[in-house]
């Protein structure tokens, strides 16, 4: 009987244990899943951590992003100044070149029509008055020499007239070339 009695004893501290124990180990599992759950909350916490400090560090650059796009755009508008400024000097300087350059080649043409001019009746004059003259041979000689002479020079100094209005008018079309350039430059 009383291995009966400490059986059925057991039986009943089996039975009083199993129920006290079934909540523990409801607990116990309860534990473990709110375990788990903080431990999500803390990797989710860590993360956003992480990305507030990357948050704030894109800001930071975005600033910084801003403030060269400023400073860029203010440098624009002063190189663009210039370029104006540069550009209406520059024109202005190629007109003036021009005017001066045209002034000199027409200044140029005149004096050289007027030695021409000049030329041809100062022949006509000298042929008209030897012939009216009737001069001996020797002394029409000596006068044709000397205005061969006179008129070579003349001629050479036409020469050297036309080499200066070409010089002047090659000079001209290299600056209307480089101008052309420049503008070219300018317009890209």
């Amino acid at each position: 009987r009383k291995g009966q009695e400490e059986s059925m004893i057991l039986s009943n501290v089996k039975k009083e244990h199993a129920k006290r124990a079934e909540p523990m180990l409801s607990f116990q599992s309860e534990a473990t899943i709110l375990s788990n759950y903080l431990e999500s909350d803390e990797k989710e916490k860590q993360t956003l951590i992480q990305a507030r400090a990357h948050l704030s560090d894109l800001n930071a650059c975005h600033e910084d992003l801003k403030w060269r796009h400023e400073l860029l755009l203010q440098n624009l508008l002063l190189i663009q100044k210039r370029h104006d400024t540069y550009k209406a000097h520059f024109m202005s300087s190629i007109y003036e070149s021009q005017r001066q350059s045209e002034l000199h080649n027409l200044a140029l043409e005149k004096t050289l029509l007027g030695l021409l001019e000049r030329g041809e009746q100062q022949t006509a004059t000298l042929s008209n008055v030897l012939i009216r003259g009737n001069f001996d041979p020797d002394s029409v000689q000596k006068i044709q020499s000397q205005i061969t002479n006179v008129l070579q020079l003349k001629t050479d100094q036409i020469i050297d007239l036309e080499k200066k209005l070409s010089d002047a008018k090659r000079f001209k079309g290299n600056l209307e070339g480089v101008v052309a350039e420049a503008l070219k430059g300018m317009k890209a």
